[in-house]
């Protein structure tokens, strides 16, 4: 089914970024240095997927309510990155990631309660607790390390900033996008945003380190934010197909099983029985969702 094909493109895509994520340490790049060329790369991307002018001049009737959305997306997908950060620095990589899945949820509800998308409900909900179960076993026995009561301070911003990302998504789509084009324009305003916002924020941090800024970190930036605008569109194409309540759980699921077989496969890493375990519920999730499609 096409659906379904252009979901296992988006897990294709988001694997990639996490990849190239993975490779930043290998190569020295400073990650703020390629956050923002991530960024700036994005928003050349999506402005040359701009094909029909004419179609971008009638989505400035929604600029109005558009924009203030969009710059919002742009400043979240940037603290979003830095909370994940921050969030592993503190407790681990385990705990954040599975905060980090774990907001599926939030967009998950914004499609039932808001977007009337109640159909096979059951199988969505028995669906959905098989995914959140599978992150539990997949990411919590992972190196956690707790720093003082406030540790949990940082993946529950982990958990709010993605959730709210997948959610205003979800809704702008409903509101703002009806064609590919009024997508292109949407991101297009959403990676502005998000460049300027981490433009400022490493002048600031560059203006103490006084950092080079590194050709590793443009060429994996440059990766990254091809992928983040392909994968970013895909998603929201998607959601349009499929609805937020499928298609969420299928993405956030497949993403962690496809990246953990290309950490077995490329970087060494060894999986217990608790991710095989998660690894089942995550694939049993899928077709419990799947089959409402």
């Amino acid at each position: 089914m096409p659906e379904f094909f252009l979901i296992f493109l988006n897990v294709v895509l988001a694997t990639g970024i996490y990849v190239a994520f993975r490779l930043i340490p290998r190569y020295k790049a400073d990650p703020f240095q390629v956050l923002s060329v991530n960024y700036l790369f994005a928003t050349v991307t999506a402005f040359f997927s701009l094909s029909n002018p004419s179609a971008s001049i009638d989505f400035i009737q929604k600029l109005p309510a558009a924009l203030p959305v969009s710059v919002f997306l742009g400043i979240l997908f940037v603290l979003g990155y830095i909370f994940l950060v921050q969030s592993t620095a503190k407790t681990g990589i385990g705990i954040s990631s599975a905060a980090a899945k774990m907001a599926v949820v939030m967009p998950v509800f914004v499609g039932i309660l808001f977007l009337g998308q109640t159909s096979g409900l059951p199988y969505k909900i028995a669906g959905l607790a098989c995914v959140l179960l599978s992150f539990v076993f997949i990411f919590l026995d992972k190196t956690t390390v707790f720093i003082g009561k406030t540790g949990y301070l940082y993946p529950l911003l982990v958990f709010l900033s993605s959730g709210l990302v997948d959610s205003f998504l979800a809704l702008s789509r409903h509101f703002f996008i009806s064609s590919s084009e009024e997508n292109s324009s949407f991101l297009l305003l959403v990676f502005v945003s998000a460049s300027l916002f981490s433009f400022v924020l490493f002048m600031r941090s560059n203006a103490r380190r006084k950092q080079k800024i590194r050709l590793s970190a443009l060429v994996l930036g440059f990766f990254i934010g091809v992928l983040n605008f392909c994968s970013t569109f895909l998603i929201i194409q998607s959601i349009q197909n499929v609805g937020e309540t499928v298609f969420f759980p299928i993405f956030n699921s497949s993403i962690v099983v496809l990246s953990a077989l290309i950490g077995v496969l490329f970087f060494k890493e060894k999986l217990s029985v608790k991710n095989c375990i998660g690894f089942a519920f995550a694939i049993l999730g899928v077709i419990l969702v799947a089959v409402v499609v």
